[in-house]
């Protein structure tokens, strides 16, 4: 059996992949942030501009959020669901929407309100108004930008 010898300055080369990693950590996060916040931007500029081509409010349902003071626009009552959208990272995975226990002023969940408008309910004749999914396919796009721009960043590339 061979033995091999270590040769050179190896605690250097330790220490310094240990900053870099660091580095990298710190780089990975701030990345996972710029993704979370522009995917938090998407959404909230899709509402705003309700231009994903959604099937329009029925008219009666329309007329009654008029009477009541409400806005008229598709995923806009209140401004709660709008108010609560959120872009977040738990440093592994990036999120973008409504945190678990968000409620409305009616106390109602705000998430199934959400997945209600995305996936649509025939028992409440409410037809899919995708937000999310088309959301989170522009965000990937510029998620790659992102983390590329901030990894080299770090390199010195």
């Amino acid at each position: 059996m061979s033995t091999v010898k270590k040769f050179g300055a190896w605690n250097i080369v330790a220490n310094q992949l240990k900053k870099q990693s660091i580095h990298i950590k710190v780089a990975v996060d701030k990345g996972f942030t710029k993704v979370a916040l522009t995917g938090e931007r998407i959404v909230l500029e899709h509402i705003q501009n309700q231009d994903l081509d959604w099937e329009p409010l029925q008219e009666t349902y329309r007329e009654k959020k008029r009477k009541q003071a409400y806005s008229d626009s598709i995923y806009v009552k209140t401004g709660s669901y709008f108010n609560e959208i959120k872009g977040w990272h738990d440093r592994k995975r990036v999120y973008v929407g409504i945190p678990k226990g968000a409620i409305n002023s009616d106390g109602n969940s705000l998430e199934t309100i959400g997945q209600t408008l995305e996936y649509g309910s025939n028992k409440l004749n409410i037809p899919p108004r995708p937000l999310m999914e088309p959301s989170m396919e522009e965000t990937k796009a510029e998620a790659h930008k992102i983390m590329k721009a901030v990894l080299k960043e770090v390199l010195g590339l």
